[in-house]
């Protein structure tokens, strides 16, 4: 079967790379943020 790039095809190929980018920016964040619960939590524990 030949891949026809149709329109809608481009506009659903844009959106799964947007949402792509997007969940892994998110993850990144939860990341960040869990490394500085993580910190947090060694400091209070350290004093």
């Amino acid at each position: 079967m030949a891949h026809v790039t149709s329109p809608l095809g481009i506009v659903t190929e844009d959106r799964k790379k947007k949402l792509a980018f997007n969940s892994v920016k998110t993850e990144f964040h939860n990341i960040k943020k869990e490394m500085m619960n993580i910190n947090g939590l060694q400091i209070r524990s350290n004093a």
